[in-house]
């Protein structure tokens, strides 16, 4: 990885992750409905999706997340659904 995009992400990621604004739950929800709308949804979908169930989030949130989402694109909510269906 380029040094500076290494440590952009860590900064990112200490940003994100180290505050205490939302509990680890709700920032992992969030990063779910980023991972849909971005359609980033290998990896760092996955990781979200059990960030999220991890720290206390029910499959039923999880969906909730995608149906809240399918209404600023439901093209890409019907792929994260798929994505969520092979995991």
């Amino acid at each position: 990885m380029d040094t500076e995009f290494a440590e952009f992400f860590a900064d990112q990621f200490n940003q994100r992750w180290g505050s205490a604004d939302l509990s680890s739950r709700e920032r992992a929800l969030a990063c779910v409905a980023t991972d849909v709308m971005n359609q980033t949804l290998d990896e760092s979908f996955a990781l979200h999706v059990d960030l999220a169930l991890g720290n206390g989030a029910t499959a039923e949130q999880i969906h909730a997340v995608l149906l809240l989402v399918a209404e600023y694109g439901i093209g890409k909510a019907w792929r994260a659904y798929r994505a969520l269906a092979v995991r």
